[in-house]
């Protein structure tokens, strides 16, 4: 006779079906409520799945310290210039190197040895590519290169002082070769003022004192007492005369040069440095980073401040004796200052850019804040887009923000290098950020320029990489688990009082 082996119903009691179901139903509420608070105002971008140009530079050549966007060619299309000032190109150690990218550039550009312009330093430890920056210096509506290296000493008594070549267009491709770039190279220098001032860090042009002359601001954060850092502001017209810092009376230009430094003492004041329309007033501002300044007893976290324009001489000057290096306190001034929140975080110690990321015709501020910490990597950086106009106040950097884009590895150190234009020729603006610690194809240092097509503010939030298939997994081992106990214990206690299943 055959049984019905098997086919009894073991089920488990009432209990245990609602324990199982209350606990499914408590880890979803959990995930919802997680969701729902991951929810911000704020856009959340992950460079790595977002980007559509990446551009690797060689091992620990540090490719995208500095960073420009500009017209090199006067093709009416933006070009880009990226400094990597580690490079041994040529087998020259540390000599340092430009990289010109001519656009319009698409992915097939991927490679630092795909560029159609390549500069390299004279001599071992020349450095030059801290500071990168495509500009019409001398008015003839052709661009300019200035590239400065901040570790060059001008000569044996001012060692690291830092030094700018500017190079006067047009600029004309190199091929496969590499340009040296030396005093003879040059069109004009300007010179750091002192030993370890580090010039040039900072670079950026601009009409600050509303004149229709270009000036030229100038950072040095390692300089004025005890690392406090400042900028020098160079106003224009330019005769193409070295310019030597270390000395007013040897500037050759047709103005004056207004000093400002930074409140504190070991701020480094000058790191980045931007000028541009940022209020939406029609003059130009100038916005200069703190890298290492504390905010409210958070060590170095690091502020932005931002000086609405028009700079009156004359005013500088009335204030030059607030501070005993004849400077101009910079925070006495300031309209609008911007304050990390993390100890070491370094808000904006990297770039600072502006630049109409939207095309409604007002500048947005980009900020880059290399230490940052960025979905639980150490210094993977970030890069804060703030959108214009930005008006009078104090701030956190990161609650200001509108777009937050966050590096992919620890020690990427994204926004090293940031800049604003059309890069692919499709009539808006793109956003370019570099990380010049990344290691890309495991070249440690190497670097990357990520390039970032479109209207940044109508992207989508990156999606988060979810945990989800784990979580459902833990989900089901605990159901069958309480299942089998709760039905296990079912079974023992029927068993006891002598009930067996039908055979």
């Amino acid at each position: 006779m055959l049984r019905n082996m098997g086919l009894y119903r073991t089920h488990m009691p009432k209990w245990g079906v609602l324990a199982a179901s209350s606990l499914i139903a408590l880890i979803a509420a959990a995930l919802a409520i997680g969701n729902t608070l991951a929810q911000t105002d704020q856009l959340v971008l992950k460079v790595a799945k977002e980007y559509d140009v990446a551009i690797a530079g060689e091992q620990r050549d540090w490719f995208g310290y500095g960073l420009s966007v500009g017209d090199i060619n006067g093709d009416g299309q933006a070009d880009l210039l990226v400094g990597a000032p580690e490079s041994d190109l040529d087998s020259r150690f540390r000599s340092g190197a430009a990289f010109g990218f001519l656009g319009p550039i698409d992915s097939t550009v991927s490679e630092s040895s795909a560029a159609d312009i390549k500069l390299k330093g004279f001599d071992v430890t020349a450095g030059i590519g801290s500071a990168v920056l495509i500009q019409d210096i001398n008015g003839d509506n052709v661009a300019d290169f200035l590239i400065s290296s901040e570790e060059m000493g001008v000569d044996d008594t001012r060692h690291e002082s830092g030094l700018i070549y500017v190079v006067l267009g047009p600029i004309q491709p190199t091929g496969a070769s590499a340009t040296e770039l030396n005093d003879q190279a040059a069109d004009f220098r300007i010179l750091g003022p002192h030993r370890n001032y580090n010039t040039g860090k900072g670079l950026a042009t601009g009409d600050v004192n509303n004149d229709g002359a270009l000036d030229i601001a100038i950072g040095s954060p390692g300089g004025y007492g005890s690392r406090k850092g400042g900028v020098e502001i160079v106003l224009g017209p330019l005769d193409g005369s070295d310019i030597d810092l270390r000395d007013g009376s040897d500037v050759k230009l047709l103005g004056s040069i207004g000093t400002i430094g930074s409140t504190r003492n070991g701020d480094a004041a000058g790191g980045s440095i931007a000028i541009g329309d940022i209020n939406n007033d029609g003059v130009d501002d100038i916005a200069v980073n703190s890298r290492s300044a504390d905010v409210g007893g958070i060590e170095n976290a690091g502020e932005t401040h931002i000086i609405f324009g028009p700079l009156d001489p004359s005013a500088l000057g009335e204030l030059a004796t607030q501070d005993e290096e004849g400077g101009i306190p910079i925070k006495s001034i300031a309209d609008v200052t911007l304050q990390g929140e993390q100890e070491r975080d370094n808000a904006s110690a990297s770039t600072l850019a502006i630049g109409d990321l939207d095309g409604d015709g007002i500048n947005d501020l980009i900020v880059g804040s290399m230490q940052s910490d960025a979905a639980g990597s150490r210094a993977a950086g970030k890069v804060f887009v703030i959108k214009g106009p930005i008006l009078s106040g104090i701030y956190n950097l990161d609650d200001a923000a509108d777009v937050a884009i966050e590096g992919e590895n620890p020690i990427d150190s994204l926004g090293s290098g940031i800049g604003v234009g059309d890069l692919n020729g499709d009539g808006v603006a793109d956003l370019a950020l570099a990380a010049n610690f990344a290691d890309p194809q495991e070249r440690e240092d190497a670097g990357i320029a990520y390039i970032m097509f479109g209207n940044i503010f109508e992207r989508e939030p990156t999606p988060e990489e979810s945990n989800l298939p784990q979580i459902l997994i833990g989900v089901v081992v605990v159901i069958v688990v309480i299942a089998a106990a709760a039905g296990g214990l079912w079974y023992l206690r029927r068993t006891r009082r002598g009930a067996m299943p039908p055979m």
